[in-house]
C-alpha cells in the first residue's frame, strides 16, 4: 500500500505526552515524589504509531478495509528498534565463544521483549493502547497481537475502534490461505470435441 504511515499518529503521541498522559512518578533528590516524562513509554508508543496507518483512512484503505492506528508488527520489532541484544560491551564478550555471545544477545533481546510487554501493559492501563487481538501460535500467518492506538480524543478513538471492527468483519487479520493456481482441466471439453 502506498499510503504514508505514522506521521499524524506520531504527532498524536506527542500531543498525548504534552497533555500528561505519558508521565510516571519518581522521587527527586530531596525524596519528594514528582512527575516526569516516561521516555521509554513515549519511545514504544512512538514506534507503534510510526508503524501504523494514520487516521482517518484514505479512500484506498476504505476500499481495501485496512485498519488505522493498528500496530501488528510484534514486540520483537520494537525490541530490535530499541537495540535490545544488538550490541554487547567488550567486558560482556570477554572469554565467550561465538555461540555464547549469540546466546547472551538472544537473552538480552528476550529481556527487552519482556520489558516492552510490561510497558505496553502500562499503556493499556492508561487507556492509550487496546489489545484487539491476542498473539497467536507461531505457525499462524498473523502470529502477533494487534494493538489499537487510542491516541485521539474519545470521539476519534471510538471511530478508530469501529473502523477496526469493520475491517475485521470484512476479513482483515484472518488466516490467509495460499492462492490456488489456475489449473485448467484438460478433460473438461473432451466430450464436446469427440462428438
Amino acid at each position: 500500500m502506498e499510503t504514508r504511515m505514522g506521521k499524524n499518529n506520531v504527532e498524536a503521541v506527542f500531543t498525548k505526552a504534552s497533555e500528561g498522559y505519558l508521565m510516571r512518578t519518581t522521587k527527586n533528590k530531596k525524596g519528594v515524589e514528582i512527575f516526569t516524562l516516561d521516555n521509554v513509554a513515549v519511545t514504544i508508543l512512538t514506534l507503534m504509531a510510526n508503524e501504523s496507518y494514520d487516521w482517518p483512512p484514505t479512500q484506498k484503505q476504505v476500499a481495501e478495509h485496512v485498519p488505522c492506528r493498528a500496530y501488528e508488527r510484534g514486540l520483537d520489532y520494537i525490541a530490535d528498534m530499541m537495540g535490545y541484544g544488538n550490541a554487547l560491551t567488550a567486558q560482556e564478550v570477554q572469554d565467550l565463544d561465538l555461540v555464547q555471545v549469540q546466546d547472551l544477545m538472544q537473552r538480552k533481546h528476550d529481556d527487552g521483549v519482556t520489558y516492552i510487554s510490561k510497558i505496553i501493559t502500562k499503556l493499556v492501563n492508561a487507556g492509550l493502547v487496546e489489545v484487539v487481538r491476542e498473539a497467536r501460535s507461531k505457525s499462524s500467518d498473523n502470529k502477533y497481537a494487534a494493538y489499537l492506538l487510542l491516541i485521539g480524543d474519545d470521539v476519534e478513538n471510538e471511530k478508530v475502534r469501529q473502523w477496526w471492527a469493520d475491517c475485521v468483519d470484512a476479513g482483515w487479520g484472518r488466516r490467509r490461505r495460499p492462492k490456488r493456481p489456475n489449473i485448467v482441466d484438460p478433460y473438461a471439453n473432451q466430450e464436446e470435441k469427440q462428438s
